[in-house]
């Protein structure tokens, strides 16, 4: 993954979650990221705290 691509996750709430893969990404410390999910979680929440 490259800064400004977009990312898809899956996942419902607060159960299969991709976390660890999103903490990945906010190490390298990726940005200007599109985000695109179905229902609300502690991923996209992770990413916008994260400022990515």
């Amino acid at each position: 993954m490259q800064d400004g691509h977009t990312l898809g996750l899956a996942g419902f709430v607060n159960s299969r979650q991709p976390v660890a893969a999103v903490h990945e990404i906010i190490r390298q410390g990726r940005k200007n990221l599109t985000l695109a999910f179905h229902s609300a979680g502690l991923s996209a929440e992770y990413l916008a705290g994260a400022m990515a």
